[in-house]
């Protein structure tokens, strides 16, 4: 069946006191909204009152409509909040453009609001005992990529395009440390999800999305978004499921490191070489202690890394007793 040529005819029954007709104009609209968006834009008030209207049997496909137009018209935040109220309509693992850019945006909308909710434990606020690492990040670049934030490739690599990175917007996407909330009246700057209905379908969009990442074994992915939210309980998570899939595995090879070894090892190479946040860095390195030491048979090497950096000499002092108690060759090696 041919696509709509014009949209006029079909925008007319909006109006109709019928809301069959006024389903089927939303129908018809969306199947063809990538080639007639620019008329139907129009027509957003009539939309949105319709969406607004809680007797309307569809409003979440009148969503799926305006988030769609919204798309094209690069106002990603609208876009985003009606994807979002489009419920079940809004397909994540449809593989085009619209849903890759909106999910981007999910994750960046994610990262702000769980960054911005991290609050650091006083004991380590005040530890003054910790040194500093001399990071590009940290102590400023002159060419300004002191400004991005240290852990943005890894949450963001590669997207289509003409998906949300790489058009002409006045998104801020990558956030840093003088990220300033959106000004009213301005849909440019990630702004605040303040409705408990739109946070929840976000979190649940976010949580597709992490496992839709560990079920391939993309565990470095979801590490670097933890990280960049600053989620030390996702950053946990994602590690245990890495050594739980590990164990469920077949054939694998007894000298091959294990998945959630080399995981921990990325997450504390990232958070020596890129965090630039002290009390954060300190944070994520007691993580990852944590997690090294409820391993039957840990990376000494590693332990001993986070405890020169956390400074312990109480950790330490646990470290070479537990090498001494085990009274093997490899032990007292190590």
């Amino acid at each position: 069946m041919p696509g709509l040529v014009s949209a006029t005819g079909v925008l007319g029954f909006l109006a109709d006191e019928e809301n069959e007709l006024k389903v089927f104009a939303l129908e018809t609209l969306n199947d063809d909204i990538d080639t007639i968006w620019t008329e139907v834009a129009g027509a957003l008030g009539q939309i949105e009152a319709l969406y607004e209207d809680e007797s309307f049997p569809d409003r979440q496909l009148a969503a799926l409509v305006l988030a769609k137009v919204y798309y094209h018209l690069q106002a990603y935040n609208e876009s985003m909040s009606f994807a979002l109220a489009a419920g079940d309509l809004f397909k994540l693992d449809a593989p085009g453009e619209f849903e890759e850019t909106i999910i981007s945006k999910c994750v960046d909308h994610y990262i702000a609001v769980c960054a911005s909710e991290h609050t650091v434990p006083t004991a380590v606020k005040n530890d003054a005992s910790l040194p500093a690492l001399a990071t590009t990040f940290a102590s400023g670049a002159a060419d300004g990529t002191a400004l991005m934030s240290p852990t943005t490739p890894f949450s963001q690599t590669t997207l289509p395009s003409k998906s949300l990175l790489s058009r002409a917007s006045v998104d801020n996407t990558i956030l840093d440390p003088t990220f300033q909330p959106v000004k009213e009246g301005r849909s440019g700057s990630i702004a605040p999800v303040a409705d408990k209905s739109t946070r929840e379908a976000l979190q649940r969009v976010v949580e597709h999305l992490f496992e839709s990442c560990l079920k391939e074994g993309r565990y470095r992915q979801v590490v670097g978004i933890a990280v960049e939210a600053k989620n030390l309980e996702v950053l946990r998570r994602v590690i245990k499921r890495a050594s739980d899939d590990e164990k469920t595995a077949k054939g694998k090879a007894s000298d091959a490191p294990s998945p959630a070894d080399e995981l921990m090892e990325y997450a504390l190479s990232i958070c020596m070489d890129l965090v630039q946040e002290r009390s954060f860095r300190t944070e994520i390195l007691r993580l990852i202690l944590d997690l090294l030491n409820d391993i039957p048979n840990p990376d000494y090497f590693a332990i001993a890394k986070c405890v020169v950096y956390l400074n312990s000499d109480e950790e330490a002092s646990h470290m070479l007793r537990q090498l001494v108690s085990n009274e093997d060759r490899v032990s007292i090696t190590n």
